[in-house]
């Protein structure tokens, strides 16, 4: 049974492929438990806004750091409950993933 991640707001590509915002919180687990199972490599359907869909594949997720001027990470977000960032393998331009695109783990 497909669950629920997120809905695409904005898209952004890196060196490790297509980061999609906003991303997941570990609050938002508790009535989807099939999240905290999730894995690099697991298959993702996108939904896009004019009906059609498209397989890709979770290529990593993480929260955001940043390194200060000291050299210690910082994290710009809630420690208790962390935005999680999702990125797709490399297979998925900008293009294919448009603002309102619903982001389901199969």
């Amino acid at each position: 049974m497909a669950t629920y991640l997120l809905t695409v707001r904005t898209t952004v590509t890196d060196n490790l492929g297509l980061r999609l915002s906003p991303g997941i919180r570990p609050s938002q687990w508790k009535d989807r438990p099939a999240i905290s199972q999730m894995k690099m490599g697991a298959e993702l359907e996108l939904r896009r806004p004019d009906g059609t869909s498209l397989l890709s594949v979770l290529g990593h997720f993480a929260v955001s750091l940043w390194k200060g001027e000291d050299d210690a990470l910082y994290l710009h977000d809630d420690l208790a409950d962390p935005e999680i960032e999702l990125t797709l393998s490399g297979d998925v331009s900008p293009e294919q993933v448009p603002a309102g695109t619903e982001v389901w783990l199969l």
